[in-house]
């Protein structure tokens, strides 16, 4: 959660997300996940990205998620997925997702076909570009714990006048 000192301004590219609860409808099939991603020059040096990139990407069923973590030599046949994560499968375009992203937000549409997303996961970790998928902490597994926390700080919002 980010303490803010000074209101939010709104604009035509700056908003709040929603946040979902346990039992709100939405999309799995189609989510995005955005961020800088980290770029390397060829030599080594790398540094934060320079453009803001985005990648569609299905979720994948949990226990799917944890068989093929096993499959994974790292990880091996033990490994155990904790359930306040959830997964998603390869980007849909065929690219991978870049590092560096970590803390990027996972969100996903509606079912309602109203346009609006909500944000269902935070970029947490994965296995290199594999076929492997990767791991996002949950929102909903962490909702109680982020409406306990930010009930302890006034929200303010101001629209951008036209």
């Amino acid at each position: 959660l980010l303490v803010l000192n000074d209101p939010l301004e709104i604009t035509d590219n700056v908003a709040p997300i929603c946040l979902p609860s346990a039992n709100t409808m939405f999309n799995s099939s189609n989510c995005i996940v955005t961020g800088w991603g980290v770029d390397n020059d060829g030599s080594g040096n790398k540094s934060i990205g320079s453009v803001l990139r985005k990648l569609h990407l299905p979720l994948v069923d949990f226990n799917k998620c944890q068989e093929e973590f096993q499959k994974d030599q790292r990880l091996g046949p033990n490994f155990n997925l904790h359930s306040s994560f959830i997964c998603t499968g390869r980007d849909l375009d065929d690219t991978c997702s870049r590092t560096g992203n970590g803390g990027s937000p996972l969100v996903c549409p509606l079912q309602d076909d109203s346009g609006k997303y909500v944000q269902i996961g935070i970029t947490s970790w994965g296995i290199g570009c594999s076929d492997r998928p990767s791991a996002y902490s949950s929102v909903i597994a962490a909702r109680e714990w982020i409406n306990t926390t930010s009930a302890a700080f006034p929200i303010t919002f101001h629209r951008k006048s036209e």
